[in-house]
């Protein structure tokens, strides 16, 4: 079993993301692409990417759609297709990318329908080999799908499909349609995509040139404006200037430049009336941009003022007037994890729709932008609750440390701990000091890293200013057996390179005494015993991933092995009595990442049962 990393060192992916179905929204991080008819005032929010919700601006939940109850719908139909990506929504029917077969390089790809209601399905096409769906979108009474033929190595060419659904019935007729075909022969030289709405990748081009007459491109960091007749005119050149885009509309285009690191050093939007370009007077390590509606520009600042705290607000930017208004603001909760206030917020006609966290629970809810404080209505959409509340508390500590001849910031600490409520154990105070000790040790030893730091550095400070960072946070608190209290949790170090690297741990205390308890206080096994039991189940999982022949039959294959023997060979090396997690009903064993895959395969998990490690059937039984 395979558990990915998430890094988070100011604000990072976050497993909840929403995506604005309106040309003046920009969606949210690692967002699907999700659209509705644009003339209904609806917007789609995507849970979890598991849970599709329909709400109309008043913040009234109209439907519901689980990806779980889609796959039982292929099912009932007979399907071989296994739903993979929501694209899109247009008169309560849905529409999916979808695949055949779990190796990617032979699996059959297509695009379907989906009746939730009827709970019918149709195959609308499928990509054959060397193609790419560029855009799948819906536009003036008609699906458009523009694919992209041939590989970068080769000619390529786009087809572009026209289709039209009966009335009243889930059946499409697909035509090739060459109305734009001066317009998509020179796309294909101008091959960087600028979306309109950030998030909505698909968005179809007859769509973008029947709204506003013109598409833009990118080609070597130089922004190209062009016609449906294929005329391209260069609109924005900065001469060596790395930069990306940000959204535009007919009377602007939002773009950033970055530095050598791919951060933003500086915002700005190209005026196509007054064919220049201004600057946008906000804070570019800080900011996002989240969307544009006519001349107003919507961004969350990120406040940075103590480390890994993420403190947010949201803004309106007035393109013309420079005027900044702060709309809504929202303190970071130490204990959430991936939950950072105001990520990838929601903006439609005058609403703000943005996650928020009250009462132990992460939820959505809709404002007013005019006055968001006070028309606050929560939708009815299942929160995510947080269970580390319902035991204590979660504090945070940060700490910066600095060179002391020249000040450069040199290393960064945001470290969370856990404080048991006192309800629980007549031992918490015991408990709670134990917890603050392993903070109190790790914060001393960034806030002393740089006391001794010679002068003769601070030249390479300015030249070479890395800072390293460390980030504990608690993920997960629960009590095992009604007695132990076990504490999760994740960590990550970077100190430069493409990425950092990943740890994990977990906090045993006896609630009846306050002890702190370790593996090798349950385990009365040998060492061999236990490598040989935890070996064999990582052999185990390894064939899990193979065929009747014994040959990988998967592209998820985790591990660096060749076959199970390798890699139980490798384990039994590797397995020792700290990556342990206990859990109810048995323990998790974990492997790091390299220890038995590449880091892209993250943790390597096996479970084994307490009878099959202790020989009982729960923890201290």
């Amino acid at each position: 079993m395979v558990i990915g990393m998430k890094r988070r060192i100011i604000v990072l992916n976050c497993f909840l993301c929403a995506v604005l179905l309106s040309a003046c929204t920009l969606g949210g991080q690692n967002s699907q692409n999700v659209n509705k008819d644009e003339t209904d005032d609806f917007v789609l929010i995507n849970d979890n990417y598991s849970v599709i919700y329909a709400s109309d601006l008043e913040g009234n939940i109209t439907g519901k759609y689980d990806i779980e109850d889609i796959k039982k719908i292929f099912a009932e139909n007979g399907s071989s297709f296994t739903p993979r990506g929501f694209e899109l929504e247009h008169d309560g029917i849905l529409y999916y990318y979808c695949y055949e077969g779990e190796d990617y390089l032979s699996r059959i790809e297509a695009y379907f329908a989906v009746d939730p209601v009827k709970r019918e399905i149709a195959e609308i096409f499928r990509e054959e080999d060397d193609e790419y769906v560029d855009t799948f979108d819906y536009y003036n009474g008609f699906f458009y799908s523009a694919v992209k033929t041939g590989s970068y190595d080769s000619e390529q060419t786009y087809k572009v499909y026209k289709i039209a659904k009966e009335k009243d019935e889930l059946k499409y007729t697909v035509s090739e349609d060459d109305s734009l075909k001066a317009f998509y022969d020179t796309i294909l030289f101008y091959n960087a995509d600028v979306n309109r709405v950030k998030g909505q990748y698909k968005e179809c081009y007859e769509k973008i040139l029947g709204e506003q007459g013109f598409v833009l491109r990118e080609l070597n960091d130089e922004i190209f404006k062009i016609d449906a007749q294929g005329n391209a005119e260069c609109i924005v050149s900065l001469s060596d200037k790395r930069l990306s885009t940000s959204g535009y509309n007919n009377k602007f285009l939002l773009f950033y430049i970055m530095d050598g690191s791919y951060n933003a050093i500086g915002y700005y939007y190209y005026d196509f009336d007054q064919n220049k370009i201004c600057d946008i007077n906000i804070e570019p390590s800080v900011s996002s941009i989240e969307a544009l509606d006519e001349g107003v520009m919507y961004y969350t600042h990120n406040d940075s003022t103590e480390y890994g705290m993420r403190d947010a607000s949201l803004h309106s930017y007035d393109l013309v007037s420079g005027k900044d208004r702060t709309i809504i603001t929202r303190k970071g909760v130490p204990g959430t994890l991936y939950y950072s206030p105001l990520s990838s917020p929601i903006i439609k006609k005058g609403k703000v729709i943005f996650r928020d966290f009250k009462g132990q629970k992460i939820g959505w809810y809709m404002s007013d932008i005019e006055d968001a404080d006070n028309t606050i209505v929560e939708l009815a959409i299942e929160p995510e609750h947080v269970d580390t509340f319902d035991y204590g508390t979660v504090e945070y500590t940060s700490v910066t440390s600095c060179c002391p001849h020249c000040g450069y910031e040199l290393d960064k600490l945001y470290c969370e701990t856990f404080q048991l409520d006192y309800h629980y154990s007549e031992f918490s105070d015991v408990i709670n000091k134990a917890l603050y000790a392993k903070t109190n040790e790790i914060a001393e030893r960034i806030r002393n890293a740089n006391e001794n730091n010679s002068d003769e550095y601070c030249d390479e400070h300015e030249e070479w200013s890395q800072v390293t960072e460390e980030v504990y946070e608690v993920t997960k608190v629960n009590i095992i057996n009604d007695r132990y209290l076990a504490v999760y949790e994740n960590s990550y170090w970077y100190g430069g390179g493409a990425h950092g690297m990943p740890s994990r741990d977990q906090y045993l205390f006896d609630l009846q005494t306050g002890k702190q308890l370790t593996f090798e206080d349950f385990y009365k096994g040998t060492e061999e015993e236990f490598k040989t039991l935890i070996a064999t189940k990582v052999k185990e999982d390894y064939e899990s991933y193979e065929d009747e022949t014994g040959e990988n039959s998967s592209d998820d294959n985790p591990y660096f092995a060749q076959d199970s023997d390798s890699a139980y060979e490798v384990a039994y090396e590797s397995v020792n009595y700290y990556n342990i997690y206990f859990e109810e009903d048995g323990i998790i064993y974990y492997f790091f990442p390299y220890d038995l895959g590449p880091y892209s395969s993250g943790f390597i998990e096996v479970f084994a049962s307490y009878e099959e490690v202790f020989g009982v059937s729960t923890l201290g039984g």
